[in-house]
This record gives C-alpha cells, structure tokens and sequence, in this order.
C-alpha cells in the first residue's frame, strides 16, 4: 500500500516564508524611495507649470506685471488659488485661465503646496 502525501512539510512552509520574508525586506524600502522621487517630481513639475502659465500671463499683459496682493506687498501669495494671481492691468488677466488641470475652485490639484509669485513672476514653491 502507498502512502500518498496529503499537505506541506513544515520545513517546506518555512522556507517559503523566509523567501518572501527576504523578498519583502528588499523590495518595501525601494517602493518607498519610487514613490518619494515621484512626488518630488509632482512638486517640480507643477511649479514648471506654474512658472509657464506666468510668463505667458505677462507676455499677454500690457504691465508685465504681477498686480499687488495686500497680504505681501511687492508679491502675490502665498496661496494656492490660481484665480487670486493676477497682472497689474485693467482689466486683470486671471492666472488660472492659463493653466489647465485646477481644482474647480481654480485651486493646485496637489494638497498642502502654495505659492509666492513678485511682481516681476518670479515663482516660489512651499510644500510640506
């Protein structure tokens, strides 16, 4: 009479458990650090972006100049409301009908980033 093997060994489980204990140890850290220079790479694009939708405001501009904010005199921010950066003219040109990929609410799709823009639309980027 044969005798027929019915499950796994206990050896057996634990070498498969060690392999994707050691497999996971290796590929976690690497995972994080992809999706850390990922968003290192959302916050430099954007502000690229940014940076774009100014200078072809300014361009279109008759002032070519940012209009004044009277929470930061001789800039405009921070904020991360698209609609509040404006040229100097009369009437205004809106910075968010340069840019496409806003919030409905004319705000930056990423979470937590402001910007401070001078009036010469210099752009700086804060985020967390």
């Amino acid at each position: 009479m044969k005798r027929y093997q019915l499950g796994f060994t206990l050896l057996e489980l634990l070498v498969v458990i060690a392999i994707l204990g050691t497999i996971a140890a290796i590929a976690i850290p690497n995972i994080v650090k992809f999706m850390d220079s990922g968003r290192d790479e959302a916050y430099a694009t954007e502000k690229d972006n940014v940076q774009t939708a100014i200078t072809t405001m300014l361009y279109e501009s008759e002032s070519h100049q940012i209009g004044p904010n009277s929470d930061t005199p001789g800039s405009c921010g921070p904020t991360n409301d698209m609609d509040l950066i404006t040229t100097a003219d009369s009437p205004q040109l809106k910075l968010s009908s340069y840019m496409l990929g806003l919030k409905s609410d004319g705000t930056i799709a990423l979470d937590g980033v402001t910007y401070t823009v001078d009036m010469q639309g210099h752009v700086e980027q804060t985020h967390p």
